[in-house]
């Protein structure tokens, strides 16, 4: 009897070694299927009692034993904007100038500007408070001239914002630059945005700003045109060289995506540093959120020589918190949302390229849903589970991208290589 004992010891040990060996060997595969498992014990341990608790119990014990994917330390300077090493000028040709130096001129200038303004924001700290801050009088129609809200350098402006909706932007031609903004609202009203992008805003410009501590950062999407009945999309924007990210734990239940553009074209999203987005009021539950997505039926989007960082100073509280870094098509898009009323592809010609996506640990540092000929090449994929393609219509060219995660292609995706 005791020889029979050692011999299943001794091979218990030789087989769990042997298994652990294997698991460690095709490290990304088993750390994808461990993620899977550990989000199954997370949403269900406390959901059960007696024998069933116990055996659940001790899975999540053996789990531990096996591969994880874990956060690696990163440096970002959180008091420099974006990362590009030539920033765009400030305006030069101006048709009218505004100085501005207290927050009550600043909301004033703002919420009277006419188009070709041109609000240059003296050295100081700035606070605003309102529901939104609609920007740009409502008494013209044509907003054929460039407009235009500033700092002389950054850091010489802070504004800290207590507001739902943020900066309202419902037309044409705005740029913002030289910036510092950040969320404070007190209460039970959360800061959802610091800019909320709607209808006809074309050539909207963000230019060198550092934006923190807001649910999605930026919110872009259609508005009904009453005269024509058709849903206008704000196109021809540019993300240039800033940093979006929050010093703390949101606990909301809404969107928590620092770049959220459903619908419009020809945007440009380049050189920014986007940290540490997630959701965590309900913590049971699973939770997903985005770095940066493009969704909604627009085309022509180019993502590029961003650095996101799904973990940076905020550590995923459990593996039911899924950060994914860029996104075409995030989770989908009403169909009600989309120009036409057709959602059926999310994002037609993007192009994701040469970014540094890290710490996506929990969940794709690439996710495609339902985009339609997509360039992903030159990016570098770092700690994180790899790239995930879904949906017959999802067409996708992938070249020179470093990553030593997964390429998952399912649900009829389709993928070249070159």
């Amino acid at each position: 009897m005791i020889k029979i004992c050692k011999r299943f010891f001794f091979y218990s040990f030789v087989l769990c070694t042997l298994a652990m060996c294997i698991a460690y060997a095709f490290f990304y595969s088993t750390a994808l299927l461990n993620n899977h498992l550990q989000r199954y014990l997370d949403l269900n341990i406390n959901q059960n009692w007696g024998v069933k608790k116990f055996i659940l119990n001790a899975a999540d014990t053996l789990n531990d034993l096996l591969p994880h994917l874990h956060a690696t330390n990163i440096q970002i300077n959180a008091d420099k904007p974006g990362t590009l090493q030539k920033v765009p000028s400030l305006p030069e040709d101006i048709e009218n100038l505004i100085f501005v130096s207290t927050s009550e001129q600043l909301a004033a200038a703002l919420t009277n500007a006419l188009p070709g303004d041109g609000i240059f924001i003296r050295k100081g700290k700035y606070r605003l408070s309102a529901g939104r801050i609609v920007v740009g009088t409502n008494t013209v129609d044509n907003w054929d001239k460039p407009s235009f809200v500033f700092a002389e350098n950054y850091g010489d402006v802070a504004i800290t914002l207590n507001t739902g909706e943020g900066f309202y932007i419902d037309k044409p031609n705005w740029t913002f630059q030289n910036l510092n903004l950040s969320g404070e609202c007190p209460g039970l009203m959360p800061c959802d945005h610091a800019f909320h992008i709607v209808g006809n805003a074309d050539n909207f410009s963000l230019i060198n700003s550092v934006v923190k501590n807001f649910d999605s950062h930026i919110k872009s999407n259609g508005r009904l045109n009453k005269v024509t009945k058709a849903r206008e999309f704000p196109d021809n924007v540019k993300i240039l060289n800033n940093s979006f990210f929050n010093d703390y734990l949101r606990m909301i239940n809404k969107p928590s995506t620092p770049l959220d553009v459903v619908g419009g074209d020809n945007w440009l999203i380049k050189g920014n540093v986007v940290a540490d987005f997630t959701k965590a009021l309900y913590q049971h539950k699973l939770n997903w959120s985005y770095g940066i997505f493009l969704k909604g039926g627009g085309q022509n989007g180019v993502i590029e020589e961003n650095i996101v960082a799904c973990e940076w100073r905020i550590p995923h509280y459990s593996k039911l918190d899924a950060r994914v870094g860029i996104s075409i098509g995030g989770g989908g898009t009403e169909d009600r949302f989309c120009p036409e009323k057709d959602c059926s592809t999310e994002h037609t010609n993007g192009v994701v390229r040469k970014n540094t996506i890290v710490n996506c640990t929990n969940d794709s540092a690439i996710y495609i849903n339902k985009g339609k000929n997509i360039l992903i090449h030159d990016n570098s994929i770092l700690n994180s589970q790899g790239i995930e393609l879904r949906f017959p219509q999802t067409s996708v060219v992938m070249k020179n991208n470093e990553y030593k995660g997964l390429l998952i292609v399912r649900d009829g995706a389709k993928v070249t290589h070159e």
